[in-house]
């Protein structure tokens, strides 16, 4: 009869296997059979490490990988949040600067709006009137806000997105100075020649607009192919 005996101050695999393997086994020898008890339990032991030693390895691979691979969905959302932040901005400068009702409105409007912006009014004054927020202060916020995260966009979209993407940017800003052109360019005290102006920028208008459509409309589908398949698809 023998007694094997190890001692580990934690529960730390590592150390439990290191305590195995260092071990002092005490057998009483017993030559009768050929072999001792004390080289059948030292072998036993030996392969016991070394499967105990194989499995802790394992383990620790596997902790590894799953560590890296919750940092990989971390960071994919993160891009895709910052991402979504562009594209929600983008959307709605679009949707304002392809907005047509500036040259369905009557003269004495669009002198109202130039007025407005010719007397340079107060930023509390702009807030708070509805028509030069619609027609001005709120299509500028925009397209600057636009424009600004044009660097942005090159760094967190695929090269053939983020060139749609600006693209899309700059000819929804030409949208908004034909816009500003058509107000600040109203002279005119003659009704007949205004609707005969007023038809001819807004013919010149939609047919850009149509280009911005069609143009948006790639953005869109670069988007889906490229940029949105899903996390786990990145």
């Amino acid at each position: 009869m023998s007694d094997l005996v190890f001692h580990y101050a934690n529960s730390d695999l590592n150390s439990i296997a290191t305590a195995l393997q260092t071990a002092k086994i005490h057998l009483i020898d017993d030559t009768r059979h050929g072999l001792t008890w004390k080289e059948i339990l030292q072998v036993v032991v030996t392969l016991f490490v070394g499967l105990f030693a194989g499995w802790i390895a394992w383990q620790q691979k596997e902790i590894a990988k799953e560590s890296k691979e919750i940092t990989k969905q971390k960071l994919k959302l993160e891009i895709f949040e910052k991402r979504m932040e562009i594209v929600e901005i983008i959307e709605e400068n679009y949707h304002i600067q392809t907005d047509v009702t500036l040259f369905n409105a009557p003269e004495n409007i669009i002198d109202l709006i130039y007025n407005m912006m010719k007397k340079q009014q107060e930023a509390e004054e702009i807030k708070k009137n509805i028509i030069l927020d619609k027609y001005i202060s709120n299509p500028m916020k925009l397209s600057q806000s636009s424009s600004n995260k044009i660097k942005k966009i090159k760094t967190i979209f695929s090269d053939k997105t983020a060139t749609k993407i600006i693209n899309t940017i700059e000819k929804l800003n030409e949208l908004y100075e034909f816009k500003l052109d058509y107000i600040t360019n109203h002279r005119s005290g003659i009704i007949e020649t205004f609707k005969t102006r007023m038809e001819l920028n807004k013919e010149i208008f939609l047919q850009k607009r149509i280009d911005i459509i069609q143009l948006y409309k790639l953005m869109w589908e670069s988007l889906r192919e490229n940029e949105f398949k899903g996390l786990s698809d990145w």
